[in-house]
């Protein structure tokens, strides 16, 4: 974001210790990557990809046929999650975490960067890779709700920036379900709920509601509070 800002000059330390921590965090794992498991993943998924991709399972499944999708097998993934009442969140920001994400952790694991000492070579990497940086972050708001481009020095956001996405995703989908029941059986939506649920579809960081804490009522031996 500092490149955009002509008037200062963008300081590459900070990338550079990321890229570092990040480096000696994915080499503890490099012995499992080599094995047969993770080519038996990959290319399982890859058929359940060409499988999902067969004219045969578009006529089944149904769908939009005119969506450009990236890939000829996403449009049978949205279907399915329309038909199951999964979330409402389009495949293709979840193909673009996917595919980017692999990208810029396969050029922090492979390259030399526990032996970098030059700031200038950590922002060239992010030049090299701002556009796939951006298209992450993008992908990841539009998919949880959370900014990862956000100031690290708001409590708040940057709890919402370390909490697992799994945990974001779950609310995002209880919000969901939350609208559509009520709008089934005709109770009316509050207005917070209504709000969350706009911000959750344009991708907008929503405001997670701190939680009260409730005073216990201690009981006498006789049953009645004090």
């Amino acid at each position: 974001m500092d490149e955009d800002n002509t008037t200062i000059i963008a300081d590459g330390f900070p990338v550079l210790n990321a890229l570092k921590e990040t480096h000696l965090i994915l080499s503890y794992g490099a012995h499992n990557q080599y094995a047969d498991l993770p080519w038996t993943a990959r290319m399982e998924m890859l058929i359940t990809q060409w499988i999902l991709a067969r004219p045969e399972v578009r006529e089944f499944l149904g769908g939009r046929v005119m969506v450009p999708y990236p890939e000829p097998w996403m449009g049978r993934v949205d279907a399915m999650k329309s038909s199951q009442r999964w979330t409402d969140v389009s495949i293709t920001h979840f193909r673009d975490l996917a595919v980017f994400g692999e990208q810029l952790l396969l050029s922090i694991r492979f390259g030399n960067w526990s032996t970098v000492v030059a700031a200038d070579d950590a922002k060239n990497w992010a030049r090299a890779w701002r556009s796939q940086i951006q298209a992450y972050t993008h992908a990841y708001r539009a998919a949880t709700g959370v900014d990862l481009r956000g100031d690290a020095a708001d409590v708040e956001l940057s709890a919402e920036q370390h909490t697992q996405p799994s945990v974001h995703l779950l609310r995002r989908l209880q919000e969901q379900r939350g609208e559509i029941a009520a709008a089934r059986s005709g109770r009316p939506v509050s207005a917070t709920a209504r709000r969350r649920g706009v911000q959750a579809r344009q991708g907008q960081p929503q405001q997670v509601a701190q939680p009260t804490r409730v005073a216990q009522t201690e009981l006498e031996p006789g049953g009645t509070s004090r």
